[in-house]
């Protein structure tokens, strides 16, 4: 069932492969909702609000982070707006963002550059 070598289409097992992959994910998704306890708004606050200016560098690099790859940074955004306030947050987020942009531009244009 495989495909000759010169048209273009990938193995059979390499889909059954990716399709197996992404019920596990789905699976462990699952399991996560119903066996994790996630920490309450308030608890959430009181940590950013104990790491400090710690926490905001942390959650600046995280939110660059994320931003390299093709995750959405809708979350993050709308994290940052929760636990910091609407007025810090939106400035972590902008910093955050920015900084992500920047990376995912230069990683980009490594990447994509002739070798020397």
């Amino acid at each position: 069932m495989t495909s000759e070598a010169g048209d273009g289409a990938e193995p059979a097992w390499l889909s059954l492969l990716r399709n197996a992959a992404l019920g596990g994910v789905v699976l462990l998704m699952i399991w996560l909702v119903f066996n994790v306890d996630l920490p309450s708004v308030d608890a959430l606050q009181q940590m950013a609000a104990d790491w400090g200016l710690l926490g905001i560098l942390a959650f600046i690099g995280l939110y660059a982070a994320v931003g390299l790859t093709p995750i959405p940074v809708t979350v993050m955004a709308a994290a940052a707006g929760v636990l910091y306030g609407v007025a810090l947050g939106s400035i972590v987020a902008v910093i955050g963002v920015t900084l992500g942009a920047w990376g995912a531009y230069w990683l980009a244009r490594l990447l994509g550059s002739e070798p020397c």
